[in-house]
C-alpha cells in the first residue's frame, strides 16, 4: 500500500506520523511511504533516518497577526498545492496521513481535489489553524 505522510516545520507533527509509519512497516513490509514537509524543517534529517523517502513542497503559514510575510505566504500556499497535486498524481497514494503544521494543508487540499482519502492525526487537546482548515477536506 502507497502512504503519503505530511507534516512538518516542528517535530511536534513530525514523531507522531514516524511512530504510525513503523507500525505500519511492521505491519506489512510491502507499504510504500512518501513524506511531503517543508524545506528547511527539522522533519528532513528524522524522516531519512526512518528510510522514508522525502520531498519538500513549498509552504506558507497563515499567521494571525501582522507579519510581512502575510502577503507572501498565500502564493507559497497555493504553490504548494500544486506541486502537491503533482506528487500525489505520480505517487497514487491509497490514503494520505496528516499531523498538522501548515505545510499538511495544501497537500490535504490536492489530495481531496484528486479524490484521495485522508485521516488528520490530532493529538492536541484543541486543534491548530492547520487543521481546521483541513478537516473539512479530510
Amino acid at each position: 500500500m502507497r502512504i503519503l505522510l505530511t507534516g512538518g516545520g516542528t517535530m511536534g507533527s513530525v514523531s507522531p506520523l514516524l511512530a504510525i509509519a513503523e507500525e505500519l512497516k511492521e505491519k506489512d513490509n510491502s507499504s510504500e511511504f512518501l513524506w511531503l514537509g517543508t524545506k528547511n524543517g527539522p522533519e528532513e534529517k528524522f524522516v531519512k533516518e526512518a528510510e522514508i523517502l522525502f520531498r519538500a513542497i513549498p509552504s506558507g503559514k497563515l499567521r494571525r497577526y501582522f507579519s510581512g510575510w502575510n502577503f507572501i505566504d498565500p502564493f507559497l500556499i497555493i504553490a504548494g498545492f500544486f506541486s502537491s497535486l503533482w506528487i500525489i498524481f505520480k505517487f497514487k497514494p491509497k490514503i494520505i496521513l496528516s499531523a498538522g503544521g501548515f505545510v499538511g494543508v495544501p497537500v490535504i487540499w490536492a489530495g481531496w481535489f484528486l479524490r484521495i482519502s485522508s485521516l488528520i492525526h490530532q493529538q492536541d487537546l484543541r486543534p491548530g489553524l492547520a487543521n481546521k482548515l483541513t478537516t473539512p477536506f479530510a
